[in-house]
């Protein structure tokens, strides 16, 4: 795997020992790290202090216009995971002429709560009744991994961040409710998605031999399709829609990926 990587390797860190990956770009020092455990970043208090959450445009449709904005995961004996990419997303009912980015079948709002990143924080904007691991809030909190929200009366989700040297957040079911499309979690991309059988894999596939990484083209890309900005990685020779593919490849709607242990496609 070091051979995918080599020139993105982290940086000796003696006295801090967090879950290592070759993949994931340089974090901030350990002096950085324990500021930030005493105080927030500029970016999020001041998003606590400001924010602010845009209202729809008119005529737009949540549940619908976003569906060049995401993709479906699909894994073949793990499950479905929907992909999104941006900084800012809505949660809120799944229905057709709602405004939510994500939708869930549930007792909520059009807009329940809107979750946004701000470098490498996240933070949970309430537009309805909310309870965050079983309190009240009335205004934007930080989001701490294995945090339960409670959305309405009955809507449970569980916010994770499995790497503690990655941006990347996860979003899964607590109650009996069901994402819409229906998948097992939503996977909140910052800066790679590690697949795979070790400790700190935001999928955990414990029977695969090795990792499969989905990587940012670039910070920089502004397309306005998630395939665009996204690229998968694998240490093995691959099948790509049954032609062998090595390395570092393009996403692409409809892709079929079958490695010796391990078979995934994207919707």
């Amino acid at each position: 795997m070091l051979d995918l990587v080599q020139t993105m390797a982290l940086p000796h860190q003696p006295f801090l020992k967090p879950i290592w990956h070759p993949i994931l770009p340089q974090r901030p020092s350990i002096a950085s790290h324990v500021e930030a455990a005493l105080t927030m970043s500029n970016h999020a208090m001041y998003a606590l202090n400001e924010y602010a959450v845009n209202e729809p445009e008119a005529g737009s449709k949540g549940v619908n216009r976003v569906s060049a904005e995401h993709s479906i995961l699909w894994i073949d004996g793990i499950g479905g995971y929907l992909l999104w990419d941006k900084p800012e997303m809505v949660i809120g009912q799944a229905v057709a002429d709602g405004h939510a980015d994500v939708g869930i079948t549930g007792d909520l709002s059009r807009r329940a709560a809107v979750i946004r990143r701000m470098g490498s924080d996240y933070l949970i904007q309430p537009l309805q009744a909310t309870k965050l691991n079983g309190q009240a809030i009335d205004r934007p909190q930080l989001l701490r991994d294995g945090m339960v929200i409670e959305l309405g009366t009955s809507v449970k989700l569980r916010f994770s961040r499995s790497n503690a040297l990655s941006g990347t957040a996860r979003l899964e079911m607590v109650s009996i409710h069901r994402w819409k499309p229906h998948v097992d979690a939503i996977m909140m991309l910052a800066d790679c998605c590690i697949i795979g059988p070790r400790a700190g894999s935001h999928i955990a596939c414990p029977e695969w031999p090795n990792e499969v990484l989905l990587v940012q083209k670039s910070s920089g890309i502004s397309a306005s399709q998630l395939f665009s900005r996204w690229q998968l990685r694998t240490a093995e020779e691959v099948l790509v829609n049954g032609q062998p593919v090595k390395g570092q490849f393009p996403l692409a709607a409809g892709m079929h990926v079958r490695g010796e242990e391990f078979s995934l496609s994207f919707e």
